[in-house]
């Protein structure tokens, strides 16, 4: 019963992470600009936000002055997502990491470092994503 938990929990994981991959990509793709700030997405030509909270991430779209549409991702607990900006204003990059959970067999030494190879809380990077943006207007066509 507990592995058919976790299998159902990974899965539930994946999938979120697959529809958020595909979403957030079709509005990078759009935007002609975007900002970060902390924990936020902001892309303000299509009215869209992405804010992160803890393991689970919040897209909001204002469609007009009185209907918003909000689509929510929930990740496995322990995810660490965070936005990297370096490449603003052509591109953003966004970022999941959790831990293994699991213990990784070693022939080093037990060590107190969190990170090292030996750990049972190694961390695994879940997603690495790189959108360039405005990228549908460089072949002109339109969304």
């Amino acid at each position: 019963m507990k592995l058919s938990k976790q299998m159902h929990s990974r899965q539930a994981h994946q999938t979120n992470l697959t529809r958020l991959t595909r979403m957030i990509r079709d509005d990078a793709r759009t935007a002609d600009k975007a900002s970060v700030d902390g924990q936020t997405l902001t892309l303000p030509s299509l009215d869209v936000v992405y804010q992160i909270d803890g393991s689970v991430i919040q897209r909001t779209e204002e469609i007009d002055a009185s209907t918003t549409r909000t689509d929510v991702f929930e990740l496995q607990p322990g995810s660490r997502v965070h936005w990297i900006e370096t490449e603003l204003p052509t591109a953003i990059t966004l970022q999941v990491k959790r831990s293994s959970g699991t213990p990784i067999p070693s022939r080093l030494p037990p060590s107190d470092d969190p990170n090292a190879a030996n750990s049972d809380t190694t961390d695994r990077n879940d997603l690495h994503l790189r959108m360039e943006l405005n990228r549908y207007a460089r072949f002109g066509v339109k969304p």
